[in-house]
Parts: structure tokens; C-alpha cells; sequence
């Protein structure tokens, strides 16, 4: 399992760089530094990740300002979207690199019973990359507890998964029927 887990951070750690632009005809060595608390305006995206498996979920954060953010958590199936938490910035610290978000819920807002999420890892990143790598920690109304990892990217990197998807399902569509065409 252990290996497994280490597989699946790299698959998302390769994914994140890759849709981020890390790939470059010309190599460029840029420095990785931690993040300063104005560095987190703007937006970061993160694929759900559950028990070693990524999921048809986002987490959504905006940065208004280094203390004042938004935290939206949202699936998809092949009908409809839906929020299933909606939640404020309630505490933030950034230190050295290291960070700590807490977020609770906006009445009214969520599907599901979590009263606070938190955010607990590194921040770090170069000219072109920003990343928020650790853990995510859901609180529920009746006292359960969950932690899954997390990789949180500075940009909203999710939608050209969707665009990518549906050209990689159009191009093997596509093959097929030019190779049922051929007769092969």
C-alpha cells in the first residue's frame, strides 16, 4: 500500500508539473523557495484524493488577500455538478514554508455535515509554479475526522484535464472507426 501511495503522489506531483508548464522546449533551472503570504492571492486547484484513489472531485481556493480566502469543494458525474462545501477563511498561518489553512463552513452553502476543513503542509514555489503539498483535514458535525493528501496548484489547471479528456476520447474514436474502415 505503501507503495502504491507513493505512486499515486507521484502520478499527481508529474500531472501538476506537466499542466502547469514545467515542460519547456529549453531547459531553465528556477529556484524553489517557500511562498510569502502575498503569494497566495489568487486562485489553487487540487484533485480529491481518497484513500490512495483520485476522485471526479475538486477543492477550490480563492485568495482575495493573504488572510481573507474561499474554500469550495465541487463533484461531477456525467449530469451535474454539485458544492459539497462551501467555507470561509478562518485562521491562516504561513511560516518558513510551512502553512496552515482552516476553513468553516458557510451555512446554508454545503451538501455535506463537515464544519471545518483544514489545510496543513508545505508552500512552496518557483517563478512559474506555486504549490500547496500536505494533508487535508475534514471535520464533520458529530466529531469525525478524515485526512487524505492533497497538491494544491496556483492556477485553475482542472479545466484542461476536461479539455484534454474529451480530445484523447475523440482521437481513439476517431482511430477506431479509420481502423474498422480499413478493415483491420
Amino acid at each position: 500500500m505503501e507503495h502504491y501511495m507513493l505512486f499515486v503522489r507521484f502520478i499527481c506531483v508529474v500531472t501538476a508539473t506537466v499542466v502547469l508548464g514545467f515542460t519547456r522546449s529549453r531547459a531553465e533551472i528556477t529556484p524553489i523557495v517557500d511562498l510569502a503570504p502575498d503569494q497566495l492571492i489568487g486562485p489553487w486547484e487540487a484533485m480529491v484524493q481518497h484513500q490512495g484513489t483520485v476522485g471526479s472531485s475538486i477543492y477550490q481556493i480563492l485568495f482575495l488577500s493573504p488572510n481573507e480566502a474561499w474554500l469550495a469543494q465541487a463533484a461531477s458525474d456525467s449530469h451535474f455538478s454539485v458544492v459539497q462545501f462551501i467555507g470561509r477563511l478562518a485562521s491562516e498561518n504561513l511560516t518558513n514554508g510551512q502553512i496552515k489553512l482552516e476553513f468553516t463552513a458557510v451555512q446554508g452553502r454545503s451538501e455535506s455535515d463537515y464544519v471545518s476543513i483544514q489545510i496543513e503542509g508545505i508552500a512552496s514555489g518557483s517563478a512559474n509554479q506555486k504549490i500547496i503539498e500536505g494533508k487535508i483535514v475534514k471535520k464533520t458535525k458529530d466529531g469525525r475526522v478524515t485526512s487524505d493528501p492533497v497538491l494544491f496548484a496556483k492556477t485553475l489547471w482542472t479545466r484542461s484535464i476536461v479539455e484534454s479528456s474529451v480530445a484523447a476520447e475523440k482521437a481513439i474514436r476517431d482511430a477506431r472507426q479509420q481502423n474498422q474502415s480499413d478493415g483491420k
